[in-house]
């Protein structure tokens, strides 16, 4: 995926995340990481990240069964 791509992907989840009402602290719980890394993904400091994190998260915010 490209710096563009990735970036439009990030903004989608945040964006959904946070309409949907799930804080920081729930994607950690969800996802088995720190708030932490959820933050350092949202902020794009993370390039690549684990799949099973990717799917966990989209699945909370309903991207994906």
């Amino acid at each position: 995926m490209t710096n563009a791509g990735w970036r439009l992907y990030r903004e989608k989840l945040v964006f959904l995340r946070e309409k949907l009402g799930i804080t920081q602290q729930d994607a950690a719980e969800k996802c088995q990481r720190s708030v932490r890394h959820i933050q350092r993904l949202e902020r794009g400091h993370t390039l690549h990240p684990q799949r099973d994190t990717m799917k966990k998260l989209c699945q909370m915010v309903r991207l994906t069964d």
